[in-house]
């Protein structure tokens, strides 16, 4: 081999190791390279490779193509975030300023992408507002992105949102809200006295109730309303006593329709006027549409307190004032007695069942809250008072919860409270273990405890 060709080979082969250096991808380049493409894209970053008749004059500048907001505030704990600068260019490095080991509890920062996400962990305290810079670096510059983020602290307030009518009171029923754990979606029943509410007429003379379902989103982002009342605008009431959401997002509400000197019609039932009052259930789906309504024709029957069971099934607590109400007989009468009525999944009644004072006139006794266990039975939270069960016979009223089986029969009881003072049921929970908790008022002591004015206890 002559002294030229040695030269040669020298001169080639420190040429092609230099171009081998050049094509080298970036450190940010995680993907295969492509034939038929310039570009090479990693994790959404897109990096130019080079060659030899490339010059860095022309390789792309870092740039960000975000264009929404740049403030997150009052995060809630607990609920997913993710904050992407969707960065483009060629790009050697990422970092944030402070540094991402003071981001909220929770929040991660990937220096690959310069992807912020995560989900904020519940603290005692806020995470105050914190302006953060995220910052490309490549050969030809950098770009910085600015971002704004706070935290909220356990019991902090999350939203408020406000339902009115106009030209009356609205308000809401006493634990008329209530959660659907497996859409998240809250629902809210009630009533409103006014003329109109969310763009519709209601549905009674003006004074009197148009009852209300209302449902909002998580988030506080309202849905619909669907109101209840009569066919024609009459005096009549339709007081609305809870709601309950089934395992198939279905909303079943309950109450007391009650009408005064006129005759009204209810869905299809006809109500007669002067001082009628009658049980009712609504069925609605997730959509807001009714799917039945059905009626119970007790002529003084009121309340209407619900439950619904694993079957389908919806059952009505309240007080009746008369001798009986189908099979169930109010032996207290003419004092108050506790009907129970079952409706099977399509409104249809099954039975009634109930309890009551022992002998006439001896003692009231009225639901205000009913729930059911696996087995069948139904528990009954009441206030009674002389010789209904589980009372202290004085004329003050007590607490009681009572249990029913399977075919409404009343079975046992368990009563708070004391002789000296009222004390009033007004709420019903039950836990996954099969524990009940109560709620309601008392005007003297109690368990032990000294008097105030709202109670909660575990029976």
């Amino acid at each position: 081999m002559d002294s030229n060709v040695i030269k040669l080979l020298f001169l080639i082969i420190p040429f092609s190791f230099s171009f081998c250096l050049k094509a080298k991808k970036s450190p940010f380049d995680v993907s295969k390279p492509s034939s038929t493409s310039g570009l090479i894209a990693a994790a959404g970053i897109k990096v130019t490779s080079s060659s030899s008749s490339t010059s860095s004059s022309t390789t792309a500048a870092p740039a960000s193509s975000y264009s929404g907001s740049k403030t997150f505030t009052s995060l809630v704990p607990g609920e997913s975030f993710s904050f992407d600068p969707k960065f483009t260019g060629q790009i050697t490095s990422i970092t944030i300023s402070p540094a991402a080991s003071t981001l909220p509890p929770g929040i991660t920062f990937d220096p690959t992408t310069g992807i912020v996400s995560g989900t904020p962990t519940p603290q005692t305290s806020a995470y105050p507002q914190t302006t953060f810079t995220i910052t490309a670096t490549g050969p030809n510059g950098t770009v910085p992105i600015t971002f704004d983020i706070s935290v909220l602290g356990s019991g902090d307030n999350v939203w408020t949102k406000l339902l009115a009518g106009t030209g009356g009171n609205t308000q809401a029923t006493s634990g008329g809200l209530i959660h659907d754990p497996i859409s998240g979606n809250l629902y809210i029943t009630g009533t409103t006295t006014g003329t109109s509410i969310e763009g519709m007429n209601t549905l009674e003379t003006s004074g009197y109730n148009t009852g209300l379902l209302t449902k909002y989103t998580i988030q506080g982002e309202k849905v619909w309303t669907v109101l209840l009342g009569t066919a024609t605008v009459v005096d009549t009431n339709i007081n609305v006593a809870s709601n309950y959401v089934d395992s198939a997002g279905n909303i079943y509400v309950s109450g007391t329709v009650w009408t005064n000197a006129s005759a009204a019609t209810f869905e299809s039932y006809s109500i007669p006027g002067g001082s009628s009052r009658r049980l009712f259930v609504t069925k609605y789906n997730s959509a807001g549409t009714k799917l039945w309504t059905t009626v119970k024709n007790a002529t003084t029957a009121t309340g209407g307190y619900l439950t619904v069971d694993s079957s389908g099934n919806s059952y009505i607590a309240g007080t009746v004032l008369a001798p009986s109400m189908d099979s169930f007989t109010n032996t207290g009468w003419t004092d108050d007695g506790l009907p129970l009525v079952k409706f099977d999944t399509n409104g249809n009644w099954v039975s009634t069942g109930g309890a009551s004072a022992g002998s006439s006139a001896n003692g009231n006794l009225g639901g205000t809250g009913v729930s059911s266990d696996s087995s069948g039975n139904i528990y009954v939270i009441a206030r009674g008072n002389k010789n209904a069960p589980c009372s202290f016979g004085s004329t003050n009223y007590s607490a009681s919860l009572l249990k029913f089986n399977s075919s409404l029969a009343y079975v046992t009881c368990q009563g708070l409270g004391n002789s000296t003072y009222h004390t009033y049921p007004s709420g019903l929970s039950k836990d996954s273990g099969g524990n009940f908790y109560m709620t309601g008022l008392t005007y003297g002591n109690l368990g032990g405890h000294r008097r105030y004015r709202y109670v909660h206890c575990q029976v």
